[in-house]
């Protein structure tokens, strides 16, 4: 009983960082200067522009082909 309760808050303990190191979000932002966009995993700085943000980084990807504002780069 104690092997396993010591097994299972040791999987834990190695689980969760790892859970927590995947991004939950993405968002697309666009520079004000050159107005190309890009696919961000951390929260924008505030001299971009977001443009969107999505739940995986494929539809990130794939609105900036759709999205007018963004320049192509």
């Amino acid at each position: 009983m104690h092997k396993a309760l010591a097994v299972g808050i040791i999987s834990s303990a190695l689980i969760v960082p790892a859970l927590a190191i995947a991004p939950e979000e993405y968002w697309v932002v666009q520079d004000a200067t050159t107005t190309h966009c890009s696919v961000v995993a951390e929260k924008p700085m505030a001299q971009n522009t977001v443009v969107g943000s999505f739940k995986t980084r494929a539809e990130a990807e794939s609105s900036i082909k759709t999205t007018k504002t963004c320049s192509p780069q």
